[in-house]
């Protein structure tokens, strides 16, 4: 299985003859405005796009996006992808994509087949407290199987009962993970962090991970750097990788 990591949460990943492109955030660097309330007032996105990105955005079959926040699915993605392309999405944004005009949305609301490809979809929560009730909203994990090629994806969630019952089940043998410890200026993170990577090589000992999400939007507040070091000081680095924009990595 080949992944070709873009940026934040955006990503290419091949699978059962297929190319989805995962959540796209396609603005220029600084073209948007910071997460408020958060302890980082840069604009965003804090990096721009590898080189040919958008090239590459044009060869794909599907599009699977998690959850519609603005990082995950922008105004440029809107305008760049076609009204027609197909969009796997979790239920309830397919409303949404159809009044931009999009036609071919399929909320997936448990499992779905599609080629070789099978999805399951896992609602998450993308926080605790009053911030998943007043702020943020659902958000979805996806598990998706061809054959041997698998990926378990946890789209941004915080790691309570939900996640952890969905990799339970599931024992994925390859995670995607957002990760970053994004934060408002009160309560928690309200996606991965650091230890919560830690934890989930608890849960599944043997399983790789890809910590994305991470270093392009101002309220990630764990960097490539601090997790890399995390790793290596809990013995944890066999199992991670940290992909650079616009890397190529076999999985």
């Amino acid at each position: 299985m080949k992944i070709q990591y873009i940026r934040h949460a955006t990503l290419i990943l091949e699978i059962g003859g297929r190319k989805i492109l995962v959540d796209p955030m396609l603005s220029d660097v600084s073209s948007m405005p910071p997460v408020p309330l958060t302890p980082n007032r840069e604009k965003n996105p804090l990096i721009p796009l590898p080189p040919g990105s958008l090239d590459c955005i044009r060869a794909i079959d599907a599009v699977l996006l998690t959850h519609f926040h603005f990082d995950h699915f922008d105004k440029i993605a809107g305008n760049i992808l076609s009204e027609g392309v197909l969009i796997f999405c979790q239920p309830g944004d397919e409303k949404k994509l159809k009044k931009m005009g999009f036609t071919n949305a399929k909320a997936i609301a448990g499992n779905f087949k599609w080629g070789q490809i099978t999805f399951k979809r896992f609602p998450v929560n993308h926080a605790r407290g009053f911030l998943l009730k007043i702020i943020l909203g659902k958000s979805s994990s996806f598990f998706l199987q061809s054959g041997s090629e698998e990926l378990f994806i946890t789209g941004d969630a915080v790691l309570d009962s939900l996640l952890i019952k969905s990799l339970e089940e599931i024992k994925p043998s390859r995670i995607l993970a957002n990760a970053g410890s994004a934060k408002f200026l009160w309560g928690e993170p309200v996606t991965l962090t650091a230890g919560d990577i830690k934890d989930i090589l608890h849960i599944i000992p043997d399983a790789m991970i890809a910590a994305v999400h991470m270093g392009a939007v101002n309220h990630c507040l764990l960097t490539k750097e601090m997790l890399k070091n995390f790793a290596s000081d809990e013995n944890i680095e066999k199992n991670l990788i940290i992909p650079g924009e616009g890397e190529i990595f076999n999985f």
